[in-house]
């Protein structure tokens, strides 16, 4: 049966998912270690107020604000941010 799994990629998605709440996590532990609340790193991202932040933007800022992640990782992060949008999450941040 496990087998079965492997072979049709159920791990390897399970193993994805993991690695994204990874970051995710790192990513939440890395805002709070810099003094940043959720809403305090929305508006570094769109400073502006315009209601969305460009990729580019957000891959500069988290630079700037000093986090460490790779491209990549960030890239990651982005797009669980977006995909997530207005279904929200089950975290506390605010």
């Amino acid at each position: 049966m496990l087998k079965g799994f492997n072979s049709a990629g159920l791990f390897k998605y399970h193993i994805a998912l993991d690695n994204t709440n990874n970051l995710i996590n790192k990513f939440r532990q890395q805002l709070k270690k810099k003094g940043y609340t959720v809403e305090k790193a929305y508006k570094q991202f769109d400073p502006s107020d315009n209601k969305f932040v460009m990729k580019l933007d957000f891959l500069h800022e988290c630079a700037m604000m000093g986090l460490e992640f790779t491209e990549e990782e960030l890239t990651k992060i982005f797009e669980y941010i977006c995909s997530a949008g207005s279904k929200g999450t089950d975290s506390k941040d605010q």
